[in-house]
């Protein structure tokens, strides 16, 4: 309640100072010893229905609005510093409170030392395919940390040095999160190479690992591939982690921008639950919607996604876009670790078949500032839920950017 009681008057202050501003060709300036005063947002609404709620039997449908508000300020002081500040208002379901939020708020310094660059605040962090971190802008919150980020960009190398808090409700479950990284990118021709260790201490859960891992990617006449692999280490409670993730994916792009596609993302589970060793793979901030079904059934913990993806752009705007994926345990005695769409499913002990899962979708513009994204999914659930049931579900979303 208290960011809430804060963020509107904030927001309040910042149009009123940003309203009685001079502007010249388009653009906000002050006379306050700022270069550049940039005002701008983001108004985005989606419906969705799942029916049933669950894939399961003897449930009934769900019907959800969603809305989510953002505003921000860019301040660009002078060429070595600048400050962003973006607040949100998220509405999750129609008739429910809003909640107000910083979102974003931090500063940047170029050029320190003539060497690094520093983030100071409250951001976002996206890093190579948004498996490992992610800013998980399909969600009504997004992804946020708190903390400060050391930035070294050389040519071809790019080191980052983060030290952060997740924040609760913004990716993290709650205020107990920290998260700390190295995360080193080699831009190189025609490949290139991410390798990171990423540390989170998570009080409550009683998580405290290690995730090293690498990610290569690559384009060659047309053919657009990434093979990423992880593995953790340290201990979660009284276990011993010991998870390991891999992910494969290959795309064909043919004339006019159609594009097929196919890959394998797997997540280890737990084979003995009475050893000391904890062998679920327990994902950090991963970007599960785009990675592992629209329908969000599946976390990526003890899970195989292998999956058939296309794209079919129509013209300038609009573009059709499809995935196959057929869902599997990776251990049959560790549980299915579910997504939003499948929330309070139990599994069928020795069956590993999650399901099978089509997605459908169309994206456009109408204009440079209006966005739609309409589709939906179907989930044909496997042997391995109890009392199993298909799913279907349909959303439309627009978003206004400005």
């Amino acid at each position: 309640m208290g960011i809430a009681r804060t963020s509107l008057p904030l927001l309040l202050l910042a149009l009123a100072a940003t309203a009685s501003l001079p502007a010249q060709d388009g653009v906000v300036l002050t006379t306050s010893g700022v270069d550049r005063l940039a005002l701008g947002g983001e108004l985005r609404g989606r419906t969705e229905v799942r029916d049933p709620a669950r894939p399961t039997t003897n449930v009934g449908s769900r019907h959800d609005n969603f809305g989510r508000f953002r505003v921000h300020l860019d301040a660009r002081i002078n060429d070595n510093v600048d400050a962003f500040l973006q607040l949100q208002e998220s509405v999750n379901g129609g008739g429910s409170p809003s909640a107000d939020t910083l979102h974003q708020g931090y500063a940047n310094l170029y050029a320190l030392f003539n060497t690094f660059d520093f983030q100071g605040g409250r951001f976002e962090m996206a890093y190579g395919n948004e498996r490992m971190i992610s800013a998980d802008d399909w969600s009504q919150t997004g992804n946020a940390f708190d903390g400060a980020r050391l930035i070294y960009a050389g040519d071809p190398f790019q080191v980052d040095f983060f030290v952060t808090q997740a924040v609760a409700g913004q990716g993290a479950a709650h205020a107990d999160v920290q998260f700390q990284g190295l995360y080193a990118r080699y831009n190189g021709s025609p490949v290139t190479v991410d390798a990171y260790v990423l540390r989170r201490d998570d009080s409550v859960l009683r998580f405290d690992d290690l995730t090293f891992g690498a990610l290569a990617r690559g384009d060659y006449e047309g053919l657009i591939w990434d093979l990423e692999a992880a593995f953790q280490t340290g201990d979660h409670g009284r276990l011993d982690a010991a998870g390991f993730a891999f992910a494969a994916n290959a795309a064909w792009t043919f004339d006019q921008g159609f594009s097929l596609g196919a890959g394998w993302d797997y997540a280890s589970g737990d084979d003995d639950p009475t050893d000391s060793d904890d062998g679920t793979f327990r994902q950090l901030f991963h970007y599960n919607h785009t990675h592992l079904g629209w329908a969000d059934i599946v976390l990526w913990q003890n899970v195989h996604d292998f999956h058939f993806d296309a794209v079919f752009p129509f013209d300038d705007n609009w573009t059709v876009e499809g995935s196959l994926h057929w869902l599997m345990l990776a251990e049959d005695r560790d549980a299915l670790y579910s997504g939003m769409g499948s929330a309070g499913v139990a599994t069928v002990a020795g069956e590993d078949a999650i399901g099978t899962e089509v997605d459908l979708g169309l994206r456009g513009q109408i204009n440079p500032n209006v966005e739609i994204f309409v589709g939906g999914a179907q989930f044909m659930a496997g042997d391995g839920i109890r009392a199993n049931d298909d799913q279907f579900w349909v959303f439309g979303q627009l978003r206004i950017i400005f």
